[in-house]
């Protein structure tokens, strides 16, 4: 994925194409930074309205909106390509694919929608954004472009956050409290 070492700003969705995932909104909201940045949305996934999104796409941002289709054995080369990854979901949601691209390193724009908020703090591991909104998407866009430090900082929290919901971590976690309670194994 070298191609996209341009110095643009990659943007990174990863789902389903479904109403539920918010893409049609993070278009929107790309639409608008994208006047204002140089920047490129990686769609990574298919589904039910990929052929609608493609149709709806403006021309003009037909070079840089990249539709990769599903992920296969490449998904964690994506997310590295990435420099920041949205989730603009719909509806609640259980927060895994955040906690991907955390451990990428990577700065999160998500939904303020139930289950993200468990993972994801505002203003600390990324941003939680309204799921009506693409204006403030577009803003935070552009901010992540503008202010490389923040966009670091919150990557380099997401890393750590992400560590702290791996699978070693949450073991650990549960044996201390089996032996707290008395528990032998």
């Amino acid at each position: 994925l070298r191609r996209f070492e341009d110095g643009k700003l990659n943007v990174l969705f990863a789902a389903r194409i479904e109403r539920r995932n918010g893409l049609d909104l993070l278009l929107a909201a790309f639409h608008r930074a994208w006047k204002q940045i140089e920047a490129r949305l990686l769609v990574l996934g298919d589904g039910p309205r990929l052929a609608g999104a493609k149709a709806r796409l403006p021309s003009e941002l037909a070079e840089d909106v990249v539709f990769a289709g599903a992920a296969g054995e490449d998904r964690a080369d994506w997310f590295a390509a990435a420099d920041v990854f949205c989730a603009p979901s719909q509806e609640p949601s259980g927060g895994h694919t955040l906690l991907e691209a955390m451990a990428a390193g990577k700065p999160v724009l998500a939904s303020d929608v139930e289950g993200y908020r468990d993972v994801l703090a505002h203003g600390r591991e990324g941003e939680l954004l309204a799921a009506d909104d693409p204006g403030a998407w577009a803003r935070a866009l552009v901010r992540i472009s503008r202010e490389p430090v923040r966009a670091a900082a919150y990557g380099e929290r997401a890393r750590l956050t992400a560590q702290r919901h791996a699978w070693p971590s949450i073991a650990h976690e549960v044996l201390g409290l089996y032996r707290s309670i008395g528990v032998r194994g």
